[in-house]
């Protein structure tokens, strides 16, 4: 039996809630420690310890927010709509973006516009499949995007995007 998935929200608090204890319970103890040693050492460098911890601390809360997976993969790049091909799309998720049931997967034709949403099959592992007959598709390049609502990095102004996504292009050939 296969336990059903966290929230988004809730595994997000899971991840926060452990590292904000883990990192308050090492600053007690390491400033416990520092107090009974050398009561002046504490003094004249407060305020290096508190940048260093609190440098700490938002570079633990980036690594868990960051740490998730999420692929898309396709069988082939171009089907031939005569021979009845299949689309075969593979999804990966883990991590901090493993629930499916927020994540956007749909059709799109070559200019971006929306065709039509696909349902996903899970496979286990993390692993979702969908699918698409070549038949009920018009000659032309497609392309599929996922879109899951997670914060993610951009090498390009605004770095900071309010959601992961992952695009793959294919090929029909009527």
């Amino acid at each position: 039996l296969l336990a059903p998935p966290l929230s988004i929200s809730a595994a997000g608090w899971i991840s926060r809630g452990g590292v904000i204890l883990l990192t308050l319970v090492l600053l007690f103890i390491v400033l416990k420690k520092i107090h009974f040693r050398n009561v002046s050492f504490l003094k004249s460098y407060r305020k290096y310890i508190f940048l260093s911890c609190t440098i700490f601390f938002i570079a633990m809360c980036f690594t868990i927010e960051t740490c998730y997976t999420m692929d898309l993969t396709l069988n082939e790049k171009i089907f031939d709509k005569n021979k009845n091909d299949n689309v075969e799309i593979f999804i990966t998720l883990g991590g901090a973006t493993s629930n499916m049931d927020v994540a956007n997967l749909r059709l799109c034709n070559s200019q971006g516009a929306p065709i039509d949403n696909l349902t996903t099959h899970y496979i286990g592992q993390g692993l979702y499949a969908s699918y698409i007959p070549s038949s009920t598709l018009s000659g032309g390049s497609y392309q599929v995007m996922l879109e899951y609502p997670h914060m993610s990095l951009s090498s390009t102004f605004p770095f900071l995007l309010s959601k992961s996504e992952k695009s793959e292009g294919f090929l029909v050939v009527p």
